[in-house]
């Protein structure tokens, strides 16, 4: 019934990593843009927005473990109430801004509250960053945002092999910090200065979640007035913790061990004991 079957030990990485996709599709010599995955769980479309496939879902799975019928929408007014000078950042993602088949155009209005926000930014552009409108892209790169974005994600929106030139290139656009992550190698930052910021290699149990956490950690660290690089060298950390275990959330004990892990290597504490 089937052409091709793609079966766990044909690849080394597993959902919701994109290369038993990726393989299937080399396999039938179609691109991307020439095919749409149908899975039943939250991982089948997270594999299938790291491989930058449509997605379709199938009802025969435990719909607890999938949003349906989930709709991105935006209006401003839902942070009336909110005091923004409390607010250092603004994190916000690709898929936030990504028009969704024509049906929904929120893109420019989010970009237009990020704008009149005067707020810092913090853009973590994600796996479907190549569905983004070009216009939308241009306008957030005016905003000057951090950008956080992985080594496969930085070739593809820049063209470019070379990860310190991809970052050089993101650098020119935004005028503010690029940080490419490397998975256990760490990550490059390109700032005013340019620099590696080593990793901390595991054994994998499960990656969903890496990037989130790495991306949350730097962000929680800058509005705690860490410098950049010491940021980068917690969240490596928290992201290398984060994929011992299933699921993306640490457990207390795991955060815990992280802090200290980083408590260790570079002598500043995070917190102290409360009663």
């Amino acid at each position: 019934y089937m052409d091709i079957a793609i079966l766990a030990e044909d690849t080394t990485k597993h959902k919701p990593d994109p290369e038993p996709l990726l393989k299937c599709l080399e396999r039938l010599k179609l691109t991307p843009n020439e095919v749409i995955y149908i899975g039943d769980s939250s991982s089948d479309q997270e594999a299938a927005n790291n491989a930058s496939i449509d997605f379709g879902y199938a009802k025969w799975g435990s719909v607890s473990s999938f949003p349906l019928n989930c709709k991105y929408v935006f209006d401003k007014s839902w942070f009336k109430d909110i005091d923004m000078n409390e607010v250092e950042y603004i994190y916000i993602s690709g898929l936030d801004i990504e028009d969704f088949y024509g049906e929904y155009f929120y893109g420019n209005e989010i970009i237009d509250f990020l704008k009149e926000s005067g707020k810092k930014i913090f853009f973590a552009m994600g796996p479907r960053l190549t569905f983004i409108n070009k216009d939308y892209l241009k306008r957030m790169y005016e905003l000057h945002p951090i950008i956080h974005i992985n080594d496969s994600e930085a070739r593809r929106i820049t063209g470019l092999e070379d990860i310190e030139k991809a970052a050089d290139y993101l650098y020119r656009l935004t005028d503010n910090a690029v940080i490419i992550t490397l998975g256990d190698k760490g990550c490059y930052i390109r700032d005013k200065k340019k620099y590696y910021v080593e990793g901390y290699p595991d054994i994998p149990v499960d990656t969903i979640g890496a990037g989130d956490s790495h991306a949350g950690t730097i962000l929680a660290s800058l509005t705690s007035h860490l410098d950049l690089k010491e940021a980068a060298k917690l969240a490596n950390i928290i992201a290398s913790e984060t994929i011992k275990q299933v699921g993306s959330n640490l457990t207390i004990e795991n955060f815990l061990k992280a802090i200290n892990r980083y408590h260790a290597l570079s002598g500043i504490a995070l917190y102290s004991k409360r009663r």
